[in-house]
């Protein structure tokens, strides 16, 4: 009877064991689960300061102190962000995607000091900072959609698409103009090769004998009027 009983608690301690083991590592899949989220919303430069942290906590700890400090700080620093994102502008010689992550980072740290733009807010600073090229979209955009309905990410889908056909468009002129630039080659080669190919050189006479093509003529040498 006692050794049933000790199998009985024996067992009772490997049960609690089993759950105690299940729950931490639970708990290790949801904090590692939190500290990718963390890491996958920060921005390039602020990645770096986190990414050496191995708990949630640890990454949350190091963005407050990073991002927090006293109030006269945080509104210091929220200006700043809101001055950088007033003035953003896309660049000719910049992607699209790579304006979008700009602009978008500074959406994301405006969160983290508790500032929240509106949808129409930020779809509006989208329109009107791209170059000239995305004119006509935007005039779509601006013309078929009621800009405080619309979401974000549908207008970035839509720039994207438009982005993607104006690559297409720039391919196929490369190529005609290559495709051209070569016919027209070839027909510069052939018309110089075309009537002289297997055929000798003119050859031209005079009354002193034959002389080559390009040869100077033998003129007199006495001059032919008085007064020379």
């Amino acid at each position: 009877m006692a050794g049933s009983s000790t199998d009985l608690r024996a067992l009772e301690r490997k049960k609690t064991d089993e759950k105690q083991i299940l729950v931490a590592q639970d708990l290790i899949s949801r904090d590692a689960k939190a500290l990718g989220l963390i890491q996958g919303v920060v921005s390039d430069e602020i990645f770096p300061r986190i990414a050496n942290q191995e708990t949630a906590k640890d990454a949350w700890d190091v963005l407050k102190q990073e991002f927090k400090g006293d109030a006269q700080v945080m509104v210091v620093k929220l200006q700043g962000i809101c001055k950088d994102f007033e003035y953003a502008r896309m660049k000719n010689s910049e992607y699209l995607f790579d304006y979008l992550a700009r602009l978008f980072a500074l959406v994301n740290k405006m969160k983290m000091f508790g500032e929240t733009l509106p949808n129409k807010r930020l779809v509006e600073k989208m329109l009107i900072s791209l170059t000239p090229v995305y004119d006509n979209i935007v005039s779509v955009i601006e013309g078929t959609k009621k800009l405080d309905e619309i979401d974000p990410n549908e207008v970035v889908a839509t720039l994207k698409g438009f982005e993607q056909r104006l690559k297409r468009h720039t391919e196929d002129e490369e190529v005609s103009d290559k495709a051209f630039s070569s016919h027209s080659i070839q027909n510069k080669n052939g018309s110089q090769t075309t009537g002289y190919k297997g055929k000798k050189p003119l050859k031209f006479r005079d009354k002193k004998g034959d002389f080559k093509a390009n040869d100077r003529p033998q003129y007199a040498t006495k001059p032919w009027f008085k007064g020379w």
